[in-house]
């Protein structure tokens, strides 16, 4: 069976690294990758240290956000060429929906992440979820109340399997690389002595407003706990800084440049508490006894909130601190929801992406 993988973005990279090698021995598998001009250095190095072979296409797009209309010329020409049985996507990015506009409606497409909702209308990956999500033919969620979601909208039962979260798999097969890094040495850092920060969003970095206020709890966490914030900028984020002439305002303050996988992972695991708008890393913190403060008042991993991992605490630096001050004011005692847990998520993707079923 020829199936085609199509993705884009670092998060999405880390969460099908170990379904794609399965694919790769299962089937006649293309890789397609989507990925922003200002990312390629990032994303290739995350295709290297996570041992996933070279795409056999690149595609690169201006942003994720919108780079749909940019790619589906190019994409409707790999399709073509290749002919594949199978479409396989995910998330929300433009990567995943260009994949559905041009798959035609005799290739399947199956889409896994799908169901996530933040019920947030101005959120373009909100936007790109929905359209993915109605128009594929197979949705493979991570969690029953992903599940339920598509149910509410209309989407037929059959067309759903719940496969469980992707990322406890990734983490536990790169567990040496990540106990063996020396970042924190490199860094000067003690356990459990720093809070580790990440932005990303448009919604937070796209204007100087936004970013110098996440700055500001940057700035006022670091005050009221006197500890250091590790900030790893994103290349995005650091593209933003440079634009709109933002720098930390304390020293204890710390801009450092991309982090690789391991190394990211062994500062969160390590951190009093991790401060981020990524979803991905909301679900490490989870999985992994981190406590998490979600710099958005709304969230499309409703079941870290539920399980107690996470805390919304918008952008107001008052806000982020008290949210920092309750996330760190007792041991971590929760446990992270089963489907977090799933340790064979490659094996069932796989199983379902090659399995005759009837969409």
């Amino acid at each position: 069976m020829k199936v085609m993988t199509i993705f884009g973005s670092r998060p999405e990279i880390i969460k099908l690294s170990l379904i794609l090698k399965v694919l790769d021995q299962h089937s006649e598998h293309i890789v397609v990758q989507v990925v922003a001009n200002v990312e390629i250095e990032m994303c290739d190095d995350l295709i290297r240290d996570l041992e996933i072979r070279q795409p056999d296409y690149q595609l690169v797009t201006a942003t994720y956000a919108n780079g749909s209309q940019q790619i589906s010329s190019q994409l409707k020409d790999i399709v073509a060429e290749r002919k594949p049985d199978r479409i396989f996507v995910i998330g929300g990015s433009a990567a995943a929906l260009a994949a559905r506009l041009v798959s035609g409606k005799e290739t399947p497409v199956f889409h896994l992440e799908a169901g996530i909702r933040c019920f947030d209308s101005s959120n373009p990956e909100e936007d790109n979820r929905i359209s993915v999500d109605h128009t594929s033919s197979i949705l493979l969620t991570y969690t029953s109340r992903s599940m339920s979601n598509l149910i509410r909208e209309g989407i037929e039962t059959k067309k759903i399997f719940v496969t469980g979260n992707p990322v406890k798999e990734v983490h536990d097969s790169f567990a040496d690389q990540i106990e063996s890094s020396s970042v924190m040495k490199g860094l000067g850092v003690k356990p459990f002595d720093y809070f580790l920060a990440t932005i990303h969003s448009a919604v937070n970095i796209d204007t100087k407003e936004g970013i110098e206020k996440i700055f500001d709890g940057f700035a006022a966490v670091a005050a009221k706990f006197d500890k250091t914030v590790l900030v790893p900028a994103h290349p995005r984020t650091a593209e933003k800084l440079q634009l709109h002439g933002v720098r930390p305002t304390t020293p204890s303050i710390r801009l450092l440049k991309s982090l690789n996988f391991f190394d990211f992972a062994k500062l969160s695991r390590n951190s009093l508490a991790v401060l981020t708008d990524s979803s991905t890393v909301q679900d490490e913190c989870a999985i992994f006894g981190i406590p998490n403060v979600t710099l958005s008042r709304v969230t499309d991993r409703p079941e870290t909130i539920d399980c107690g991992s996470n805390i919304l605490s918008g952008v107001e630096p008052d806000s982020v601190v008290s949210a920092v001050e309750l996330a760190i004011s007792q041991p971590a005692a929760w446990t992270a929801p089963a489907e977090y847990l799933t340790s064979n998520v490659s094996q069932t993707v796989t199983r379902i992406v090659l399995g005759q079923i009837n969409s």
